[in-house]
């Protein structure tokens, strides 16, 4: 089990759940527009490694790439780009823009032809979208025989808060993509309201349910406490142990990462990275300030006390009464 990373958890979620081509594919079928969907082989996809392309361009960091043939012409492909948001950026298109560029610079370094390129947007914030449509729109300009000479594009929208859960439901036969579509679409909403999300998790075996809750939790900073109750109400006695469970397993996971350093400074690193783990999971952005002092700790001894102090602790406080004063 991989904790995703504390600072990105809607990016790592999203990457996570599209890696899967079967999610990929499902998703497309279900949200692609259909004149689209008439000219594409979607029985035939394949999701890109962007890690080289975001390597070489450092100031580029693609969320996802689907490559797919045209039914038309089956030696052709197409990529379609995905950019995924959690919060409002009007300047998106000029992002993807840039990816779009980035991709057909490594054609010309590779001596090919230039791959087309869909862009696709998925979005899931808080506030309204607010993006035009046709990358053209940008320029305030209504004169057409200027208008016709500038650069465009336009690109494909999913916007969760334009979709309600009656329709992915009838939409989604995956049970793992429908109950991360809802994620998606419920993360900012009270932990009430994810009910349903737990429900659908309750099919799931142990590693999947836990690579929900950890978005869930982390995004969100929960309560564990609260946590348990909303998912004892849900699924009984078993639900709240799992939590517990996958709580523990992410405070060792820091432990191991460290086996391979050199005992002492890998036992140090290890025992850090757990209690950051720890205190984000309990507390949120409170631990997190809390953290800032702990790193500044040394003896691994003091380290310990703390990191087994947390999955007791019911507020900050309690664990900054374990710190040295200063």
């Amino acid at each position: 089990m991989k904790h995703p990373k504390l600072t990105q958890p809607h990016d790592t979620f999203f990457k996570n759940l599209f890696s899967n081509e079967k999610n990929i594919k499902d998703f497309l079928i279900s949200f692609l527009p259909e004149k689209l969907k008439q000219s594409l082989d979607l029985n035939r996809i394949k999701v890109i490694d962007t890690e080289k392309i975001s390597k070489r361009y450092k100031r580029h960091h693609l969320d996802l790439v689907v490559e797919c043939k045209i039914k038309q012409n089956r030696k052709a492909q197409i990529y379609i780009l995905f950019e995924h948001k959690s919060y409002l950026d009007r300047f998106t298109l000029i992002q993807i823009l840039s990816y779009m560029t980035t991709i057909w610079e490594t054609n010309i370094k590779n001596k090919e032809e230039l791959i087309p390129i869909i862009p696709f947007i998925f979005y899931h914030g808080k506030r309204k979208l607010n993006l035009p449509e046709n990358f053209s729109d940008y320029f305030n300009i209504e004169d057409k025989n200027i208008k016709e000479y500038l650069l465009n594009f336009k690109s494909v929208i999913f916007d969760t808060n334009k979709i309600d859960d009656e329709t992915l439901t009838e939409k989604i036969n995956n049970l793992n993509l429908l109950a991360a579509l809802l994620s998606f679409k419920h993360i900012f909403d009270d932990i009430e309201e994810l009910k349903p999300i737990f429900k659908t998790l309750i099919n799931f075996g142990e590693d999947r349910l836990f690579m929900f809750l950890e978005y869930i939790v982390i995004s969100r900073s929960v309560d564990e406490d609260k946590l348990k109750e909303v998912l004892k109400e849900i699924g009984g006695d078993k639900m709240p142990t799992l939590a517990q469970k996958w709580f523990e397993e992410g405070l060792q996971e820091g432990l191991e990462k460290g086996k391979y350093v050199g005992f002492q400074e890998g036992v140090y690193e290890g025992l850090l990275e757990a209690i950051k783990i720890g205190l984000q999971l309990k507390f949120g952005d409170d631990g997190l300030i809390l953290f800032k002092s702990i790193k500044t700790i040394k003896n691994i001894d003091k380290l310990k006390a703390i990191k087994d102090a947390i999955i007791d602790a019911k507020s900050v406080a309690e664990i900054e009464k374990l710190l040295p004063e200063t």
